[in-house]
């Protein structure tokens, strides 16, 4: 069972499986709870079902297509080598948090001049995937207004989808997690799998639980 129960619709839903199914098979701790408390709020069940069960997913090194061997994150936006990259992933909608990436990004920045860190003039924050459009007011008007506000807009890269997620790692230093709840992402364990940095929100993903333990 691969999503929360507060943005699942319609509500009660999660709950239903798992008071029908045989086996429900989680994630993560994060998200069987989820669905435990729905599980108790919609049908008074207190207890833990007995047929629950948690087993994180692998990698599955999922490629779009072919594409050239030699293609990089990093050439494909022209930033230097000594260019940090701070990568965060999804379709750009709200539940994702790109407004919480950027104020992350922010954050950050702000916190390595603060302590006089020469990384901080190094940063670039990228998000991939589909989504930014310059007439979305639901999301890409506000990323690009809070971006110029704050003084990162010429740090900020939205190249879209990629055909390879793993191989865009490859050149992250740190890539976050922002969303306001994502079960597991692959492009979390493909950033484990890359062996870059990790940043998340506790409880906001399976991903989070994972890395805590």
């Amino acid at each position: 069972l691969h999503e929360f129960a507060e943005y699942t619709r319609p509500v009660g839903k999660v709950a239903r499986m798992l008071l029908t199914s045989d086996l429900v098979v989680y994630p993560a701790e994060s998200l069987a709870r989820s669905g435990l408390r729905e599980l108790e709020d919609m049908g008074g069940v207190k207890h833990r079902p007995r047929h629950l069960r948690i087993q994180p997913q692998g990698y599955l090194g999922f490629k779009a297509h072919d594409e050239d061997e030699t293609w990089s994150l990093r050439s494909h936006l022209g930033l230097a080598d000594g260019d940090l990259i701070v990568v965060g992933a999804g379709h750009i909608q709200p539940r994702k948090g790109v407004d919480w990436f950027l104020q992350t990004c922010h954050h950050l920045q702000q916190s390595l001049r603060e302590q006089g860190d020469k990384r901080a003039e190094c940063l670039q924050f990228v998000w991939l995937g589909s989504g930014y459009d310059e007439n979305d007011t639901a999301v890409s008007v506000w990323l690009d207004a809070y971006a110029r506000r704050v003084g990162i807009e010429e740090r900020v890269h939205f190249p879209g989808a990629v055909h390879d997620v793993a191989a865009a790692l490859e050149d992250a230093n740190l890539y976050l997690l922002t969303s306001r709840l994502d079960p597991f992402p692959n492009v979390a364990v493909d950033a484990l799998s890359a062996d870059c940095g990790i940043g998340v929100f506790r409880d906001a993903s399976g991903i989070a639980d994972f890395v805590e333990e």
